[in-house]
């Protein structure tokens, strides 16, 4: 987690001290401000909920393990038709944590890729605290998908004979005529056979 020079959307830091004891179904909800920022900034037409479950304990003798339960609704833009996608997330999300001094220990010790090989790098924990609303909201961004398509979108006839968004593009040929990525294999399969 970086150190931002603002405030995140959703924020709700708590101490190492807090966390490392064992808090379990630590409940936090985005309020509808939070939601309204956090669409903006992930290009959402709206967030209707985010809601996050965490449980927490000790991990590495200074560091705290994250395990939770990231719960979304949101809504979204088709990528071909844009038409309004709304979605339900429901996720199991993970984060380990370690001050920022022991990350650099491993980095200068050469342990850093050893240690962390099957599992992800650690988060910093700055300041002996951790923000995990900001944690929550970083999982709920890579939850999203980048390229959402709706149902009708399947249906959808982007040749050049018809116009997209009411725009009818000249210059795109017909599907038809579209060069084809695998021909020259394709010829080449067919003279070596």
């Amino acid at each position: 987690m970086p150190d931002y020079p603002q405030t995140p959307e959703f924020s709700r830091v708590m101490t190492v001290a807090e966390l490392a004891g064992g808090k379990n179904n630590l409940r936090l909800e985005a309020e509808e401000a939070e939601r309204r920022a956090l669409a903006a900034r992930f290009g959402l037409i709206s967030l209707d909920a985010l809601n996050v479950i965490w449980s927490s304990q000790s991990w590495r003798g200074d560091g705290v393990r994250l395990s939770g339960r990231l719960i979304a609704d949101y809504v979204q833009s088709c990528v071909v038709t844009l038409a309004p996608i709304s979605v339900h997330l429901d996720d199991v999300i993970e984060f380990n944590c370690l001050p920022e001094d022991s990350i650099e220990r491993l980095e200068e010790d050469g342990e850093l890729i050893l240690a962390f090989e099957d599992d992800e790098m650690p988060e910093p924990i700055i300041d002996g605290r951790i923000d995990l609303g900001e944690l929550a909201s970083q999982s709920l961004a890579t939850s999203i998908d980048p390229y959402p398509k709706s149902p009708d979108a399947a249906e959808a006839n982007l040749d050049r004979t018809s116009p997209v968004n009411g725009v009818r593009d000249e210059n795109r040929l017909p599907a038809d005529d579209r060069p084809k990525p695998f021909a020259v294999l394709e010829k080449l399969k067919n003279r070596l056979d």
